[in-house]
């Protein structure tokens, strides 16, 4: 999986709890998870250093996790 597209998962209930990103994304596209209200927490890998401003390859696209109440975990090791 090298990229998530634009609203691929928007408004889907059914994911819930903690989701982790695969290293292997470089894109997370256009509200791609908008609305996704059950998400407590998402893990985004980085794998070298955290202020790279496209987290080292992934691109986080506009307003991806628009209307999600989450916290984030940018990380090596998921602190789940």
């Amino acid at each position: 999986l090298s990229e998530i597209d634009d609203n691929a998962f928007a408004e889907c209930t059914g994911l819930t709890g903690k989701l982790e990103v695969p290293g292997s994304v470089k894109r997370i596209g256009k509200e791609a998870f908008k609305f996704c209200r059950n998400l407590t927490r998402i893990n985004i890998p980085v794998k070298k250093n955290v202020n790279d401003p496209n987290l080292n390859g992934c691109y986080i696209d506009t307003d991806a996790f628009m209307g999600c109440e989450y916290s984030v975990y940018v990380g090596n090791k998921p602190n789940f």
